[in-house]
């Protein structure tokens, strides 16, 4: 606080409500946002080739997206060309709704996606672009999605079941949750760059989790998250991760 100012001496001089709503909106908006970003970018580290897909709505298009949506991703599956997908939907002022998807899977030509865009949705306009390898085009293309959660905090993020994989949620957070713990009894013993580069590892691998801790030599890691990822003994089955 800078020399000479003063605290509210009144009641009537406290934070308007209305501002203190928009601090705690921005709050929250930031925690989805970085949520979204993990989420995200973690889904990029599984094997696979990925593509960023805008779908547009037409003046003639259906209300609806999401069920247009659900038609287009369920012809693309059968086609074999979508294994898993993260989407958030834009809602523009003009009450038209855009999509924002990556998707993993093969190749798809763009006069084909706007095709069966234009079937279901009565709306040809449509991007597709791929995602480069390199970490720093998966940050750029995971911030292009997060932007839009921001803008409206009513949306979210929407993945696929096969975007990680079950019970990938509940490894994360016994991962965080162990090394909160580490760093509480010996500050500064572990670095952030070195729990995401493991759990980058396990998911670029399909390694258990607990294995690849053990493998980079981070056994008081791996104890903890052990710990904690037990203590709910109803813990989900994983596919390709887990705790062993």
């Amino acid at each position: 606080m800078a020399q000479g100012s003063k605290l509210p001496a009144e009641p009537s001089e406290a934070v308007p409500p209305s501002l203190d709503k928009m601090v705690t909106s921005a709050r929250a908006s930031d925690r989805k946002a970085r949520r979204a970003f993990q989420r995200i970018i973690s889904g990029l580290h599984r094997p696979g080739q990925y593509r960023l897909l805008t779908l547009t709505s037409s003046d003639a298009a259906p209300r609806d997206v999401q069920a247009s949506w659900h038609i287009l991703i369920n012809r693309l599956r059968r086609l074999g060309i979508v294994k898993a997908y993260i989407k958030v939907i834009e809602s523009k002022p003009d009450a038209r709704s855009h999509i924002h998807v990556i998707i993993r899977g093969s190749y798809i030509e763009q006069t084909h996606l706007s095709s069966l865009w234009a079937s279901v949705h009565l709306s040809p306009v449509v991007d597709i672009r791929k995602v480069e390898v390199g970490m720093e085009a998966k940050r750029g293309v995971a911030r292009y999605l997060c932007k839009y959660l921001s803008k409206q905090l009513n949306r979210r993020i929407s993945p696929s079941s096969h975007w990680l994989y079950p019970g990938a949620c509940h490894a994360w957070r016994s991962l965080v949750k162990a090394t909160i713990r580490i760093n509480q009894l010996q500050a500064g013993s572990l670095t952030w760059s070195q729990v995401l580069s493991a759990w980058h590892v396990h998911l670029s691998q399909g390694a258990k989790l607990g294995n690849v801790l053990k493998h980079l030599a981070l056994h008081q890691l791996h104890w903890y998250y052990y710990l904690y990822a037990f203590q709910n003994r109803r813990a989900p089955r994983v596919i390709g991760g887990g705790v062993g």
